[in-house]
C-alpha cells in the first residue's frame, strides 16, 4: 500500500445515538466481517461489554473509512503491535496511523510519519498523576479553575505525544513535560500538538504529528452510507 498525504488528518466521530437510529451493532458486524483481518476480529470477539464492542468496531470502521476516502481501499491491511501495543500497518511501515476511542468519540489519525492521538472524555483521570504527569503538569491541573478541565485537557495531549513517541502510557510519562510557563506546548520533540474542543463538547481530543493537521468530522450519514457500499462488496 503506497500513499503520501499533503498533512495529517483525523477522522473523528462522536454522533452515535444518531447512527444507532440508522443501523445496529449486529449490521455494523455483519458489513464489516470481511474486511478486517482474522486476527483483528478476534480481539472484537475477546471484548465482553457491548459499549467496548461498538466502540472498538467503530474505531476499525472508521480507520477503513479514512483508507477508503485517501486510497480507495475497501479492506484494512494486516496489523502489528510494538512492544508497547501501537499498532501499525505490517507491510507498509512508511505510512502511519493511530486510533483512539472514549464513551463520546472514537478518532483515527493518518500520517506520512509518525503520530499518536487520543481523545477522552471530560472526568478525572483514573491514573497514578505521580507517574503520568511532570511536576509542571500537576501545577498546572492544581492551579486551574475547572481542575478536570485542565486534568483531561493536558492528559490527551500526554498521551497522544507518547504515542507518537511509540511509547504509549505503558511507560512512566512524568519524565516529559509538555507545560511551558503555564501553558500547553504546541510543540516538543519534532511534534506538533494540534487540540481539539468545542464549547458544548463533552470530551478534549489530541493529536500529536510531525506536520500540520487537519479534524474532518464524520457524520452518521456518512458512516451509514459507507457501511450501505461496503455491504455490496
Amino acid at each position: 500500500m503506497h500513499l503520501h498525504l499533503s498533512h495529517s488528518l483525523v477522522y473523528l466521530f462522536d454522533d452515535f445515538e444518531e447512527l444507532s437510529q440508522r443501523c445496529t451493532l449486529i449490521d455494523i458486524l455483519e458489513c464489516f466481517r470481511n474486511k478486517v483481518p482474522p486476527a483483528e476480529l478476534r480481539k472484537y470477539e475477546a471484548l465482553q461489554h457491548t459499549q467496548a464492542k461498538q466502540l472498538w468496531l467503530l474505531s476499525r470502521v472508521l480507520l477503513l473509512y479514512g483508507l477508503y476516502d485517501n486510497k480507495g481501499k475497501l479492506c484494512i491491511p494486516e496489523i502489528a503491535y510494538n512492544a508497547h501495543n501501537k499498532p501499525y500497518f505490517k507491510h507498509c511501515t512508511e505510512f502511519h496511523f493511530n486510533i483512539s476511542y472514549c464513551s463520546q468519540a472514537v478518532a483515527c489519525a493518518f500520517s506520512n510519519y509518525a503520530i499518536g492521538i487520543d481523545v477522552h472524555e471530560v472526568s478525572e483521570a483514573n491514573v497514578d498523576l505521580s507517574q503520568a504527569l511532570s511536576s509542571a503538569e500537576l501545577r498546572y491541573v492544581e492551579s486551574a479553575e475547572h481542575k478536570e478541565d485542565a486534568l483531561t485537557r493536558i492528559w490527551v495531549c500526554k498521551e497522544a505525544f507518547v504515542k507518537a513517541l511509540g511509547e504509549g502510557v505503558t511507560s512512566s510519562t512524568n519524565k516529559y513535560n509538555l507545560i511551558d510557563h503555564g501553558v500547553i506546548k504546541q510543540q516538543s520533540s519534532g511534534f506538533h500538538i494540534t487540540e481539539y474542543h468545542t464549547i458544548d463538547s463533552p470530551y478534549y481530543l489530541a493529536v500529536c504529528a510531525r506536520d500540520q493537521t487537519y479534524v474532518r468530522w464524520v457524520s452518521a450519514q456518512d458512516l451509514a452510507h459507507f457501511l450501505e457500499m461496503l455491504s455490496q462488496y
